[in-house]
């Protein structure tokens, strides 16, 4: 789910992105995902985050912000916003809350961000534009139990440990080539994960193959 995000982000220009998973004492986590990409204005923010964009969206790099974005989030989240500003535009925040729709059904929240989410937009998001993804409580517990079960190992409770060594050897894996600057028609990347740069692991390189 953090990689299809990474995949939006670097569709939509991104050079620099950024992972943090900060755990709570509940086990659950925020999972802030950030980018330096083209970014959204509130019209294109508001149309991203629809169940469905549409056409015109769907036909430009921004339409990675549409059913992927909330499908990987809700896999995890009750709750997620998206902080979002373009090089001419000032930011803009939506949030998915499902709670909130018991009451008021395909409702996104939308407006100006407070000062608490513009200081962390600051902080994670570099350069003029960019776009901050934010799961509120997201819960890795069912998913870290059948991760075990398939490498025939017993829980032991260590869920922050387990999602975070798992998720950072996935994206070293995954975005390899990008972080290599060998994707095709895609700038080289740099990615991090919890302040700490991702290197690249590509695992048919000859060196791992004897």
């Amino acid at each position: 789910a953090v990689a299809d995000i990474l995949d939006n982000s670097i569709a939509a220009g991104a050079t620099k992105l950024s992972v943090q998973f900060v755990s709570q004492p509940d086990e659950s986590h925020v999972v802030n995902i950030a980018d330096n990409g083209c970014g959204m204005d509130g019209e294109t923010l508001v149309k991203a985050m629809q169940i469905g964009s549409s056409d015109t969206l769907a036909r430009s790099s921004l339409s990675v912000y549409g059913m992927g974005l909330k499908a990987a989030s809700m896999s995890f989240t009750r709750r997620f916003s998206v902080i979002s500003k373009t090089a001419t535009s000032a930011p803009v925040i939506a949030s998915w809350d499902l709670d909130a729709q018991v009451d008021d059904p395909w409702t996104i929240l939308f407006g100006s961000p407070e000062a608490s989410d513009l200081k962390r937009f600051d902080r994670l998001v570099p350069g003029e534009s960019g776009t901050l993804v934010t799961w509120e409580r997201a819960d890795f517990r069912d998913v870290v139990l059948d991760f075990r079960k398939i490498k025939g190992t017993q829980p032991s409770g260590k869920t922050k440990n387990t999602v975070e060594k798992t998720t950072r050897e996935y994206l070293a894996m995954v975005f390899h080539r990008f972080m290599e600057g060998t994707a095709a028609n895609t700038q080289k990347v740099e990615i991090s994960f919890n302040s700490e740069q991702l290197l690249p692991y590509n695992p048919v390189k000859t060196e791992f193959l004897s």
